[in-house]
């Protein structure tokens, strides 16, 4: 029955059609889940170790798994199975399992990147993107990112030292600076933190399907035949939590309740994704699984008792309130045409990428990088009153766009009106001060007008 779950879960379908590690992780953490089992039936070293390099190797696919090696090893330490009379010869051994992987990796970043890196170097980037005033618990891309995963870490280092005016030498510094963003929008302002936490709890458990970079949604509407009629998450979770409830406290299965709670917790603490929350269903749907057997065979009064959680669990995961409607649903329906319209100006294909970026900014005119990206197309098409118009709706919706800024000092520029595009990229100084381009060309403008620089 779970094998029939998972074979007809819509996610699944879809992840296996990407050029996506998604596979490779679910297959990894799948096969550490499994040896885990065997790990707490046999109560032996060897499997405990097993389950710990698989582990490892689910955490270089996706590094929530990370946190969850070291969950599980404090849990085994404090609650586990007693192996040859010691709770920590499990904790031990799990932990000898995940170092066997990571220290090996470790070791060839440090030869690399001459710094200590577990698993990646990006955990601040996230942690920012994740926890901030403007968050909405999903992924939303920073607008000083390209969008280009080999130029992440150099769009997120420019930035760090345009604001601090400091020269960044390891990833680790640049992912010190993206933490510190973090925490201080936590300590900060703590209410507003809280609410945030409590939105990516009700994210993570809602049946839409977050994108990141490419949208489950927009393909289940170009193929409804394939994914608009198999099993989504908003019917799976509802029956693998009855199944955690109806499992109970059993000691052989309590683990698979942990495992769960503390990869729910990895993610929410960033943000909220497809992917990112796609490997919870190799809990939910054995769970799933074994609720649906048991109410199979159970008499009239269990059958009450088994499914009065149902209905609400079902409720409370397919409801989507206005501002997910609002804000989440809209994205992710725009996303798609902006991601389109960014293939075709790459390929030169302005016109049809004009009509993309155009369908994307109609979905989120509140969307700035939209404007920006039309503003590119004009300018390519050599239509400059177009260019300007866009920047300026650019800068209305989102005053923080400091791209939006220097791009309009170029176009006034190019029309010799220096006085106007030296207050466009004063603007965009007030956002990165330290920014060695920005700071260039305004001197160069303060020069034509004949003004001393500063």
């Amino acid at each position: 029955m779970a094998a029939a779950i998972a074979a007809f879960y819509a996610p699944m379908i879809y992840y296996i059609g990407l050029l996506d590690k998604t596979t490779l992780t679910l297959f990894l953490s799948s096969l550490s889940l499994a040896l885990f089992s065997c790990a707490m039936e046999q109560k032996n070293y060897r499997w405990f170790i097993a389950s710990g390099a698989a582990l490892a190797l689910s955490a270089l696919t996706r590094g929530h798994f990370l946190i969850v090696g070291v969950g599980l090893c404090i849990w085994l330490a404090i609650y586990g199975p007693a192996i040859h009379r010691s709770r920590m010869g499990a904790s031990a051994a799990l932990l000898t399992g995940l170092l066997s992987i990571i220290g090996p990796v470790c070791l060839r970043n440090y030869i690399v990147g001459k710094e200590f890196v577990l698993v990646t170097s990006n955990v601040g980037l996230n942690l920012a993107i994740g926890n901030n005033p403007a968050g909405s618990g999903a992924y939303v891309e920073p607008p000083f990112i390209r969008g280009i995963p080999e130029h992440e870490f150099a769009d997120s280092k420019a930035f760090a030292e345009s604001q601090t005016g400091r020269n960044f030498q390891q990833a680790a510094d640049v992912s010190s600076y993206f933490t510190h963003l973090a925490l201080s929008f936590i300590f900060r302002e703590p209410s507003l933190w809280i609410r945030l936490m409590g939105k990516k709890l009700f994210l993570f458990a809602n049946s839409l399907e977050i994108p990141e970079t490419y949208s489950f949604n927009y393909f289940r509407d170009k193929y409804p035949a394939i994914l608009g009629m198999t099993l989504s998450f908003g019917i799976l979770a509802p029956l693998g939590i009855c199944g955690l409830i109806a499992l109970g406290r059993r000691p052989s299965t309590i683990w698979l309740v942990i495992v769960g709670a503390i990869y729910a917790l990895s993610v929410i603490s960033f943000f909220v994704t497809s992917r990112y929350r796609i490997p919870i269903v190799l809990i939910l749907i054995p769970c799933a699984a074994y609720y649906l057997a048991n109410l199979r065979q159970s008499t009239l009064p269990d059958f009450i008792k088994l499914t009065w959680p149902l209905i609400p669990l079902w409720v409370l995961c397919n409801w989507q309130p206005q501002w997910l409607k609002g804000r989440i649903a809209r994205s992710d329906r725009s996303t798609p045409h902006t991601l389109a319209g960014n293939i075709l100006y790459q390929n030169g294909q302005i016109h049809q990428a004009v009509i993309e970026f155009e369908k994307a900014r109609s979905l989120m005119p509140e969307f700035g990088s939209n404007y920006l990206y039309l503003s590119q197309c004009y300018a390519k098409l050599g239509q400059s009153d177009k260019v300007i118009e866009s920047l300026e709706a650019a800068i209305r919706v989102n005053p923080m766009l400091d791209a939006a800024y220097a791009n309009l000092a170029v176009e006034f520029a190019d029309r010799k009106d220096y006085p106007r595009a030296a207050a466009a990229l004063s603007y965009a100084l007030r956002l990165k001060p330290y920014d060695p381009i920005y700071r260039r060309n305004h001197d160069k403008l303060l020069a034509l007008m004949g003004r001393r620089t500063r």
